[in-house]
């Protein structure tokens, strides 16, 4: 008897449907992942609820949700790779996450190599679809870099993997300019302010811990919420519910030398309000990263002329590469024991309650829900 995959689906504007389909057979070049986890995005919330979450496309129903998963192989095609994209054997049984997959012929992936701007080459070959990560079964074409989880990694922390990309490569970005210890770039010893308490926020605090910050200081709400920030690093929290935005910019400046402010700001809230904030915030020469927005949620005023007086650098980052997945898994790997991770992921709920689980990212109940089918 076929297997059968239940899989979500955005059928409408804030309309949901769970639909049973038939898994395809797995042809040689492809495998097959039976889900164990699949984390909650807030950009899965914004495609459930928004009419037209991309201005560059309308959107296009039944629409799968899900990109944050991890399975167990299930099904290996004979000519499937027995590596991983990292060179660990893998085989039937073992735990992996996968990367999206780029055409890799295109000018963007061959002569730019930066996969995120892949232009979208005709593949060679028709690959089976199923849905998207809420679901019982994924199916994995080939070419896609996937990643085993070492066996002794809890799932709430594997399936971090596809946020943490996202969140390391726009921190690095951090890094790239300059030289830090001219305070030309984030270096050792700087301060950083994050604004957004949810997963993303929560995930930069803590690359900003590891790689050596002085103070990190995080704006968000609801309280819950900044517990968990404080667990994992965060010096300080702001709830900005509680507070003006003179009040937070006061008390954020007091706690840099000479009230300057902090050398670095990460917009990880999704609140074009944020951004204008930033700007205040940020300290002459500073760095402002925007990582909050992959969807529309539409314009704010801004006054050009802060860039210019303060002379500041702002990088936008969208989203990550395999290079991205590789280097998460392994800090995941190093720290995951030193740093409570699995605090992150505060609900769970089965493959049937996923509407519940998306209401819950939506009215900030939780930090991560994750959907266990």
């Amino acid at each position: 008897m076929a297997r059968k995959s239940r899989v979500a689906r955005v059928v409408a504007p804030g309309k949901l449907d769970l639909v049973e389909v038939d898994v395809p057979a797995v042809q040689p070049p492809d495998m097959l992942v039976k889900v164990e986890i699949a984390g909650v995005c807030g950009t899965d919330v914004h495609l459930l609820h928004s009419p037209r979450p991309f201005p560059w496309s309308e959107p296009s129903y039944p629409m799968p949700l899900g990109h944050e998963s991890v399975g167990k192989i299930v099904e290996m095609g004979s000519e499937f790779p027995r590596l991983d994209a990292q060179g660990k054997t893998i085989k039937v049984g073992d735990r992996v996450v996968y990367s999206w997959k780029s055409c890799g012929s295109c000018y963007a992936c061959t002569i730019l190599m930066q996969p995120m701007y892949c232009l979208g080459n005709p593949p060679s070959r028709t690959v089976p679809h199923i849905g998207g990560a809420f679901a019982d079964y994924i199916y994995i074409g080939e070419g896609t870099p996937v990643f085993r989880i070492p066996d002794d990694m809890p799932n709430e922390v594997a399936v971090l993997s596809e946020p943490f990309s996202g969140s390391l490569r726009s921190f690095q970005k951090a890094a790239a300019p300059g030289c830090s210890d001219r305070y030309q770039g984030f270096g050792l010893g700087m301060n950083v302010v994050i604004q957004g308490s949810g997963t993303i926020g929560a995930l930069h605090a803590i690359a900003a811990r590891l790689s050596g910050a002085h103070k990190v200081v995080v704006v968000g709400a609801p309280p819950h919420r900044l517990e968990v920030c404080k667990l994992l690093g965060a010096d300080e929290v702001i709830n900005f519910m509680d507070t003006t935005e003179e009040q937070r910019a006061e008390r954020i400046k007091a706690m840099t030398p000479w009230g300057m402010g902090p050398d670095l700001v990460v917009e990880a809230a999704g609140a074009p309000a944020a951004f204008k904030e930033a700007l205040d915030l940020v300290r002459r020469g500073g760095i402002i990263l925007e990582f909050g927005h992959f969807t529309d949620r539409g314009p704010v005023p801004i006054n050009p002329l802060l860039m210019v007086y303060k002379d500041i650098t702002i990088y936008g980052s969208n989203g990550y590469g395999p290079n991205g997945y590789a280097a998460a898994i392994k800090v995941l790997e190093s720290y995951w024991k030193q740093v409570p991770f699995t605090k992150l992921v505060t609900h769970r709920f089965s493959l049937g309650q996923v509407d519940q689980a998306m209401e819950a990212a939506r009215q900030q109940e939780c930090v991560k829900a994750a959907i266990v089918p």
